[in-house]
């Protein structure tokens, strides 16, 4: 059960449920969030303090994979999410889609949530708005991130990669996916 910092957890566990077995009822575990495909979540533990720890795709509240978290072990069947600590992600790569005067990504990686949607003013605005074409493969900048389950993180079109399945794009799309930046100095790009 995910609650904000400042709230209780949403369920009180009962005083006659059991305990997770080699699990601390009221234990408070530091971890990072890996969603599968599924939107179910599991959170490993920094360090070796114990198992992974499953959250339900209900739960994760604004939580995105990749996220730093803290847990709250309540029972064996019940988890309180006490906050995010740091976020995971922070580029993301996907298929640029347009629609009338909407534009969203449709990110390649299915353990992020998306639709990404690329805002109205970001999307008409200078340099940086989005000039891509439906289909094309971008990268776009999280500049808002989900607060409730249901919410859709907001985005900002940072480059467009070309049409998907060209060997540059698709390895531009893979330094995306693992956070690596490849920066080079003026010198090294002229050479």
């Amino acid at each position: 059960i995910f609650a904000p910092k400042t709230q209780a957890p949403a369920v009180a566990p009962s005083a006659g449920m059991a305990k997770a077995p080699g699990k601390q009822r009221g234990e408070t575990r530091e971890g990072f969030l890996s969603v599968t495909p599924r939107g179910a979540g599991f959170v490993s533990s920094v360090g070796a303090s114990g198992d992974d720890v499953f959250v339900p795709r209900e739960s994760l509240g604004g939580a995105m994979h990749g996220d730093r978290v803290e847990v709250t072990l309540l029972t064996r069947g019940q988890r309180g999410f006490n906050k995010i600590i740091d976020r995971g992600i922070t580029r993301v790569a996907g298929v640029l889609r347009r629609r009338g005067r909407s534009a969203w990504l449709e990110p390649d990686d299915t353990r992020v949530r998306g639709p990404i949607t690329l805002t109205a003013t970001v999307d008409t605005s200078g340099p940086e708005g989005n000039s891509g074409n439906d289909g094309d493969a971008a990268v776009v900048t999280i500049i808002r991130y989900p607060i409730l389950p249901d919410e859709n993180p907001e985005g900002m079109l940072t480059a467009v990669l070309g049409r998907p399945g060209e060997l540059s794009v698709e390895a531009a799309k893979v330094l995306v996916t693992q956070q690596i930046e490849e920066v080079h100095t003026v010198e090294a790009v002229r050479e």
